[in-house]
């Protein structure tokens, strides 16, 4: 017979390293309250990033699919969102939407990244 090869151990990592994920706008969102720096939480990883120096958050809401910007991440309401299947930030690909206060309307940008 001939020896069966083991496969090597993995070494777990001694710490933990948080992602980042920062939004940002052209010109015409300068100074939008959901702009910002957001810093996956240790404790909720994966699926809430919280503001840098701010109280919001950025975090998933899987009933609706959604990314969401916004004071509760326990809501399904936000100041921005986006529809996508993302697993993480940096895997979104789509437009976010912002609501427009002066038509009433969620509008779809691609001047936010």
């Amino acid at each position: 017979k001939e020896p069966v090869m083991q496969a090597p151990k993995l070494k777990q990592p001694k710490k933990w390293v948080a992602a980042v994920y920062e939004l940002i706008g052209t010109e015409e969102f300068d100074g939008a309250p959901f702009l910002g720096t957001f810093v996956e939480n240790k404790e909720l990883k994966g699926r809430v990033y919280d503001e840098l120096g701010g109280k919001k958050y950025l975090y998933y809401w899987r009933p609706k699919r959604q990314w969401i910007i916004g004071e509760n991440y326990s809501s399904e309401l936000g100041l921005v969102f986006v529809d996508t299947l993302a697993r993480t930030p940096d895997q979104i690909a789509r437009p976010w939407s912002f609501y427009d206060g002066e038509t009433g309307e969620w509008v779809e940008t691609e001047d936010l990244v």
